[in-house]
């Protein structure tokens, strides 16, 4: 997961999209990692963050047993 801080100190200079367009192209072989724009010091974002960031802890933690 990409979590990008501070979002409230540049959302008004760099939409989203673009930032979102930057981190896929600079991290190509990371296309299936979310990303979460963030801002701790108000909170805004972060419980969804860490909601996020516990299903995917629940996902890795699942086994599928190979059939026979």
């Amino acid at each position: 997961m990409f979590v990008v801080n501070k979002w409230d100190l540049v959302a008004s200079s760099m939409p989203t999209d673009k930032w979102v367009a930057y981190l896929r192209d600079t991290f190509r072989t990371m296309l299936y990692a979310p990303i979460a724009f963030i801002t701790g010091q108000s909170g805004k974002n972060v419980k969804a963050m860490l909601n996020h960031a516990q299903m995917l802890f629940k996902q890795s933690r699942m086994r599928i047993a190979t059939g026979r």
